[in-house]
């Protein structure tokens, strides 16, 4: 499938307006990438549903691969077909031709949010059974898209490549599903992954990855096991204080027990846990749905199977903004104006249902904040949209208490960046990005991180600001010098850093072969990397 590139006169459709069969009614957030919008779908008969649409930019839909990537996170997610994995339902095109996809709107929170507010409290109010129910509907999800096929019954060998807490989405009724299969790996993508490519957010990408080799089933269920490891630990695994030292922790840091974190927690799991994190692929469970059942028996065992009781936690700790995220949607769908027709997509719907819609509806900008959350959903054209603030486009990042969204977002301000030979890969923010060359959306507020990976596995970070708004930089690591030790190479210099770390160890978090200690965090996924 391909779609003709924009012209340069291509808008975002306005709020109001119908794009097919689906009315806008308001607009959740826009970030670096795509703006993403609640629309309501009329199949008549007095039946309405609320959706959220993602649209692409138009300065990135006039770029083929931008485009071609969409289309694949699209095309993926619509062959996956399981209650723990977020839903596909439609692909097209706006009238000015840029291209669009209808999934699912989830209200709720991401793991990151929940485990903040329910069992990094004191006390928490989540208890391990309910863990063990998330983990094992995360790994149902997981080996659902591991063996999905296509119509023909051929394997689409789906790697999601970007398991991290972030991409784990909890709703207010309990259910758990994992969301944002933009940089998955499948057979048939019409974009492919560069030789030495690393896509995922840093903490949580594998060694195979970390080395540019292929990423199998088993990378994800190493990224399971880090989130598995870290929430019961209440411990960043492989976090360092860059991400150079983050990708040589990965390879090199050693995994201390976990019965010594949590002695509580059940011996299986515990097995299950480190059997994820052996750093030998082939020793890592047969699939994920064999870790499924370890946490399956420890939610029955437990009496924490289920999603009555985890509901009952989620709606109490987020009462209030679900509260006020019913008001205001309530309010906006009552108040709109006349839509505004528009219709003339250029390919079929990925559902089968295509009945016109009737001709009524309204619009307006809606200020959500657990709508956020639907960027994770719908984020990821690509594995690098950022997740710093509530319009970022990461559903499990953005977690905001006062909801915020404005009605129209001004023009990205943005940086081309330009990588010179030698560099193996580029990291925006924490989040490797695979994009040759790239384009940096900047943040109003703040400075954008840039790392450069060289072939070495040398770190060499920049910073981008908005003064940097519409130039384009031209990057390459400094000249090699001497050999410099392995916990010299994960830093930008060979300067005196890694060694005072290196003496700050503490004994008791970690031994002498481990590398940086693991530091206790009140709140171990604060940032999205």
């Amino acid at each position: 499938m391909s779609v003709a590139l924009t012209p340069t006169t291509a808008a975002l459709p306005p709020l109001g307006s119908e794009v097919d069969r689906y009315e806008v009614v308001g607009e959740i957030a826009q970030g670096g990438m795509a703006a993403v919008y609640l629309v309501r779908r009329h199949d008549g008969h007095g039946f309405d549903r609320l959706l959220a649409m993602k649209v692409m930019l138009p300065h990135l839909s006039r770029e083929q691969r931008f485009v071609d990537m969409f289309l694949d996170e699209a095309r993926i997610a619509a062959f996956v077909h399981h209650p723990n994995v977020v839903q596909v339902f439609d692909v097209g095109t706006t009238r000015d031709g840029l291209p669009y996809m209808v999934m699912e709107y989830l209200r709720g929170r991401s793991m990151t949010g929940l485990l903040q507010r329910t069992w990094l409290s004191d006390p928490p109010t989540l208890t391990r059974g309910m863990l063990f129910g998330i983990f094992a509907s995360v790994a149902s999800g997981l080996h659902a898209a591991h063996e999905a096929t296509d119509r023909s019954g051929a394997s689409l060998d789906i790697v999601h490549r970007d398991v991290s807490p972030q991409n784990i989405h909890v709703s207010y009724d309990g259910q758990v599903r994992v969301v944002d299969f933009g940089i998955a790996a499948a057979k048939g993508r019409i974009t492919s992954t560069q030789t030495g490519e690393v896509k995922g957010k840093v903490s949580y990408l594998s060694p195979e990855q970390v080395n540019g080799e292929t990423a199998t089933r088993a990378t994800d269920l190493w990224a399971l096991g880090v989130i598995a490891y870290e929430t019961f630990s209440r411990r960043r695994l492989f976090r360092g204080k860059s991400d150079g030292e983050t990708l040589y922790n990965i390879i090199n840091r050693e995994v201390p027990p976990l019965a010594a974190l949590d002695p509580e927690l059940p011996a299986a799991v515990r097995e299950c846990v480190h059997q994820c994190l052996d750093r030998r692929v082939f020793q890592r469970p047969a699939s994920a749905a064999e870790v499924a059942r370890v946490f399956e028996r420890a939610a029955a065992e437990s009496g924490g199977l289920g999603a009555v009781a985890l509901r009952e936690v989620v709606q109490r700790a987020f009462a209030s903004e679900r509260g006020i995220e019913d008001e205001r949607i309530a309010a906006t769908l009552r108040a709109a104006p006349a839509p505004l027709r528009e219709n003339t997509g250029e390919f079929p719907s990925v559902s089968d249902s295509g009945r016109p819609p009737a001709p009524r509806g309204r619009g307006r900008a809606l200020p959500l904040a657990a709508l956020a959350l639907i960027l994770g959903v719908v984020g990821g054209v690509v594995g690098w949209w950022t997740q710093r603030n509530a319009t970022q486009t990461s559903a499990s990042a953005a977690d905001p208490t006062t909801p915020t969204v404005t009605a129209a977002a001004p023009a990205p301000r943005t940086v081309r960046v330009e990588m010179g030979p030698g560099v193996a890969s580029v990291l925006v923010d924490g989040v490797a990005d695979p994009r040759r060359p790239l384009v940096v959306a900047l943040a109003e507020d703040g400075a954008r991180s840039v790392v450069l990976v060289d072939e070495a596995g040398r770190a060499h970070p920049r910073t981008l600001t908005v003064a940097d708004d519409g130039t384009t930089l031209a990057l390459a690591p400094p000249p090699s010098t001497a050999e410099a030790s392995a916990a010299r190479e994960v830093t930008p210099e060979p300067r005196r850093r890694p060694r005072r770390r290196a003496r700050r160890r503490a004994p008791s978090e970690a031994s002498p072969s481990s590398g940086s200690p693991i530091r206790p965090l009140a709140s171990p996924y604060g940032e999205p990397r």
